[in-house]
């Protein structure tokens, strides 16, 4: 058969490849070549025997395939790898795979994955217990497929830059001597080179011959493994360009992709018979122009799929009759194929449109196209062994640990009253310590701080954790790593006794995700008490007093060197300071006095007034941002001296006294000590000036309130409602919030008061006439 010369023959072949017309590298890629048959060497669903294990002996595995995303050699990201367990058919995390991965094939165990990557001339090894890759193996210029041993101890590659297949002992991960087949002097006496184009490559069941395609010549070159030797081709008759290969379960027949060429497509697949014989040419695969270019086999040898790259559909072809069945429409520019290890799902990789395909064999129906991929070229499935539990930390006083091997079973571990149940497979642990591990919390510790760790590999759709240790605490924090932050969702405490809080996680909208369960602390903060009463004070230092805010004194009616602008109650709610512009200091009942800014040049008036936690210190706050720190209120920086687009109006100080916030007109927010930032209203438009601001019970967010009585969350701070957009008789000038952080009280310079969430009514003097306007409010 007259061949076109190999420079064009090549270039026609790739032609269609979209990676390649966006810019990727030009090699030999066909993703289509890496179905490999994998039928024909990974167990059923389930249980499995493990390669090397005793008669009898077996562990729990779940089905995953695992698409390979080649394009990030041209967007600027590393090409990846994503897991696909079959039990949800949602995408998981993507491992970082190389430069240009173009195949991939796993062990027959399910606990290893082999991925060519075309860019760097190499193959990766990725545990597929723990979706962890390591340490490139170099094997030449242009690997273009791969296929595993059903032993398990040797991959073999197909090197297209010197037309050879290099051998790797998978023990060791070192590379043999590659077979040669560019002079094939077994099958060419004259030795004399030929033209040669290869592809795919498949290994007989039995693991005695691996069957490599060459496009160029339209042939199959078997290759007699234990001796390295490659024996005489077989033609595959009158095809013009075939691509992939697979073999049935029993070894009998190679089934072998003819794609054709761009604007040229064929609409073949030849079937080899491998003990000798005739080939035969399966034509009618699709429409005409279809482009056979990847192939695989169910399990039990009765169906061969085959992707078409131009007809954009897979059709089943059964083994029986070898005639074509009605095609099933998929994504765009298929490109790869395998059958899920139970033969009950086809996966698809759909390179024109980013997708992949699952089919229900038992239909031959396509389901949803599963999204997030970037150009998926290949796809292999594998039954992976559930991951081992986690160990427990270091520091832990006791552990449990539990595992699922099913996609729909639950793995449950209860320890010291905390028990976390996880739906889907893998293997988690959960531990106690018996002090804070991490340090620094920023909340009313209980003294209840425990451990989860889910084990990397795993793939849980939700999990549940439920703690009925609680020392009277009535909400769950979790260590980020940099600071604690509210566990979300949670419920509880639950009537039951003992009292439990239940926080529902998943890898989406949960705080922490499951993903970030990677031996994540947690830790229970202690029930608060909600305040009963509040303080509104006047310019003038008059106080009034409402609910159990008992009256202690002010600076009412008396001589003043500057007006008051602000109020703050002692942390037991037996007395006040107020704070005036010029930085004096009015302290009544148990306040303490601990100096001032009265008396001493100011750059700018104060603002407000902050005190410690243990009520034994404060911090005064300027509109230029100064921070003042008396008693034993540390210092922790300030936005003195630095440039501000609006004048500071407010400070507030992390329940454990070991950070603040300064906040400014504008909305932006200045943090300092261990204060966190979780966002402001800095550079975005508001009706009306942010005149105040207030810390959450536990410190991890905060709210800002505008003078038109708009409130703005941040954190954990939950939005309550606010007077926004309602009419007011007068502005609003503070805020303050419940202990629990339930709800907050706004009020304006009339001296109304309006309640939010679970804060309550105790009087006001709005409507009331007084000598001078409200400017703050402090609660007991």
């Amino acid at each position: 058969m007259e061949r076109t010369p190999f420079a064009s023959d090549f270039a026609r072949r790739w032609m269609r490849r979209r990676v390649t017309l966006r810019g990727a590298r030009r090699g030999m890629l066909s993703g289509a070549t890496v179905a490999l048959g994998m039928a024909t060497v990974l167990g059923a669903l389930g249980a499995s025997t493990l390669a090397g294990e005793p008669a009898g002996a077996t562990t729990q595995s779940v089905p995953v395939a695992f698409v390979v995303s080649s394009l990030g050699a041209v967007s600027g990201a590393p090409g990846s790898v994503t897991p696909v367990p079959q039990s949800t058919n949602t995408p998981g995390t993507a491992m970082n795979a190389g430069s240009f991965p173009v195949a991939m094939a796993a062990s027959p165990d399910g606990s290893m994955g082999y991925v060519v990557d075309q860019g760097t001339g190499s193959v990766l090894p990725i545990n597929l217990q723990t979706d962890t890759p390591g340490t490139a193996i170099p094997v030449g210029a242009d690997p273009v497929s791969i296929a595993v041993a059903p032993s398990g101890s040797t991959a073999y590659v197909v090197v297209a830059s010197n037309d050879s297949v290099v051998p790797i002992d998978l023990a060791t991960n070192t590379v043999g001597t590659p077979i040669s087949l560019a002079y094939n002097t077994l099958a060419y006496a004259s030795g004399s080179k030929k033209n040669f184009v290869m592809a795919g490559i498949a290994v007989s069941p039995d693991g005695s011959t691996a069957y490599v395609v060459d496009s160029y010549d339209a042939e199959v070159f078997p290759i007699t493994l234990s001796t390295g030797t490659p024996g005489t081709p077989i033609s595959l008759g009158s095809v013009s360009n075939p691509t992939a290969i697979a073999i049935t379960p029993n070894g009998s027949t190679a089934y072998v992709t003819d794609e054709g060429y761009s604007g040229s497509y064929s609409n073949q697949v030849t079937a080899v018979p491998l003990a000798g014989g005739s080939v035969t040419t399966i034509s009618n695969v699709g429409s005409a122009n279809s482009g056979p270019d990847a192939v695989a086999v169910t399990p039990n040898g009765a169906t061969v799929y085959v992707a078409t790259v131009a007809g954009n559909t897979v059709v089943p072809i059964p083994t029986a009759t070898n005639t074509p069945g009605t095609a099933i429409s998929v994504g765009h520019s298929p490109d790869g194929v395998a059958v899920s290890p139970d033969g009950s799902t086809v996966y698809v990789a759909n390179q024109g449109d980013n997708t992949v395909t699952p089919i229900a064999t038992s239909t031959n129906a396509a389901g949803t196209a599963l999204t997030g991929f970037d150009s998926p070229a290949a796809v292999v499935t594998a039954n992976v062994p559930v991951p081992s539990a986690p160990g427990a930390p270091n520091g832990a006083t006791s552990s449990a640990s539990a595992s699922s091997g099913t996609g729909n079973g639950t793995a449950s571990a209860s320890n010291g009253g905390v028990s976390v149940t996880a739906t889907g497979s893998g293997a988690l642990t959960v531990a106690q310590y018996a002090s804070d591990p991490v340090g620094g919390p920023t909340f009313p510790p209980t003294g209840e701080y425990f451990d989860v760790s889910v084990a990397s590999g795993s793939y849980f759709s939700s999990l549940t954790i439920s703690d009925c240790n609680l020392n009277t605490g009535s909400k769950l924090e979790w260590w980020t790593g940099n600071g604690w932050a509210p566990v979300t969702p949670v419920t509880g405490p639950s009537s039951s006794t003992p009292p439990c809080l239940t926080a529902n996680l998943n890898d989406t909208n949960s705080s922490p995700t499951i993903g970030e369960l990677t031996g994540t602390v947690f830790a229970v903060a202690a029930v608060v008490p909600t305040a009963t009463g509040y303080w509104e004070v006047a310019r003038d230092g008059g106080i009034f007093s409402f609910g159990s805010a008992a009256f202690y004194g002010s600076m009412g009616g008396k001589p003043l060197v500057a007006p008051v602008v602000g109020v703050a109650a002692t942390p037991d709610g037996k007395g006040y300071w107020e704070v005036a512009s010029d930085g004096g200091v009015f302290a009544f009942g148990d306040a303490g006095f601990f100096g001032s800014m009265g008396g001493k040049p100011l750059v700018a008036p104060i603002v407000g007034i902050a005190p410690t936690a243990d009520g034994q210190g404060y911090w005064e706050v300027a509109s230029d941002g100064g921070v003042f720190a008396f008693g034993d209120a540390a210092f922790y920086g300030s936005m003195g001296g630095k440039p501000l687009a609006a004048p500071v109006v407010g400070l507030a100080v992390t329940p454990g006294g070991l950070g603040y916030s300064e906040v400014a007109k504008d909305g932006g927010v200045f943090s300092f000590g261990e204060a966190p930032f979780y966002g402001s209203m800095g550079g975005k438009p508001l009706n009306a000036p942010v005149v105040g601001m207030s810390s959450t019970a536990f410190g991890s967010g905060y709210w800002q309130i505008a003078s038109d009585g708009g409130i703005f969350a941040f954190g954990d701070a939950i939005f309550y409602g606010s007077r926004g957009g309602l009419p007011l008789s007068a502005p609003v000038v503070g805020i303050s919030t419940t202990s629990d952080g339930g709800g907050y009280w706004l009020v304006a310079s009339d001296g109304g008061i309006f309640t939010f969430g679970d804060a309550l009514f105790y009087g006001s003097m709005g409507g009331k006439a007084l000598d001078a306007p409200i400017v703050g409010l402090a609660t007991n």
